[in-house]
């Protein structure tokens, strides 16, 4: 009788232990499953078409992805969890692909509409495909801007393959917002400009730079 009453405290004794770690699992589980939050930003964007014809393709295309985390989930891409993806955090991407402004273009003409158009449709893609590579490293801020360059590599090799008859290029400028982190990239003739706040309320503009860049600011 002695001895099973010993075994039973044993087993008592083990089972809040035995039901702390079942409930931990299940809390990370949930967090794991939990839907990242979206970027804080107000965003918009807005063409001004450059010919009256109705039937042309705009020679400019812009991307606004509010949440690219969402998108990353319907696609079936995992994005890196650790480093500067720790804790899923909010992220955004803003394009502007502008058939006119690549480098050395002749400038006009159904093709470069064409470019500007496979490049807004592809580009998440391509960075998405990038960014699920660097899963098994601690990711750093210079990992995430050499993701971006391949992105643009990938796609550039995409539609070379598709249209071996393409001598027009595409300009871009592209904003990946992760977290606190802006990265951008140029391309072309394309610019960016950002615009801080001081003191006194007004807009201070400093632009990005132009032409093959990418960068990061923030952290």
């Amino acid at each position: 009788l002695q001895g099973n009453t010993l075994h039973r405290g044993a087993i008592q004794a083990t089972m809040p232990m035995q039901l702390e770690a079942v409930l931990a699992k299940r809390e990370r589980a949930e967090r794991e499953h939990m839907p990242a939050r979206p970027p804080n930003v107000s965003v918009d964007g807005v063409y001004v078409r450059g010919s009256a014809d109705p039937k042309q393709k705009p020679l400019l295309r812009h991307v606004i992805v509010k949440d690219l985390n969402k998108v990353a989930t319907q696609l079936k891409y995992e994005v890196p969890t650790s480093g500067l993806f720790e804790k899923k955090p909010p992220m955004g991407l803003y394009c502007i692909f502008d058939g006119v402004a690549g480098g050395g273009t002749s400038g006009t003409g159904p093709s470069v509409a064409s470019i500007a158009e496979f490049c807004a449709l592809n580009f998440h893609i391509a960075l998405l495909n990038a960014l699920s590579e660097l899963r098994p490293n601690y990711v750093t801020a210079k990992l995430v801007e050499e993701a971006l360059a391949s992105s643009l590599e990938t796609l550039d090799q995409e539609l070379l393959i598709r249209n071996p008859e393409v001598v027009e290029g595409c300009g871009a400028a592209i904003a990946l917002l992760v977290r606190d982190h802006l990265f951008v990239a140029l391309m072309g003739r394309c610019s960016a400009v950002l615009c801080e706040v001081g003191d006194d309320g007004r807009r201070i503009p400093m632009t990005l730079g132009r032409g093959v860049k990418t960068g990061c600011m923030g952290g």
